[in-house]
């Protein structure tokens, strides 16, 4: 299983992950980009948390808590958008 731009899980508890270790492994991978200079992370645990709380609640929330495909597409990208925007080089 590959999830947030490669991320392999396989062999992590049969592709059943707690919160924690995904959050861990986002975190790792998050690092990553900032060591290859493509975001300016201070804390890559603190930036996945900020990703996860983002990108979570971009699915529904109480304004519309069952969006269309097309929808939960664009708040997807507003998600990730105001992510970048925090940081991104």
């Amino acid at each position: 299983m590959r999830l947030f731009g490669g991320i392999t899980v396989a062999g992590m508890g049969g592709g059943r992950l707690g919160p924690a270790r995904v959050k861990r492994q986002l975190a790792l991978h998050l690092a990553d980009l900032d060591r290859r200079g493509l975001l300016r992370l201070g804390d890559p645990d603190v930036a996945a948390v900020h990703y996860s709380a983002l990108t979570g609640s971009a699915w529904g929330s109480a304004l519309e808590p069952d969006p269309s495909a097309e929808r939960a597409a664009e708040l997807m990208n507003l998600a990730v958008a105001a992510f970048l925007h925090g940081y991104a080089r």
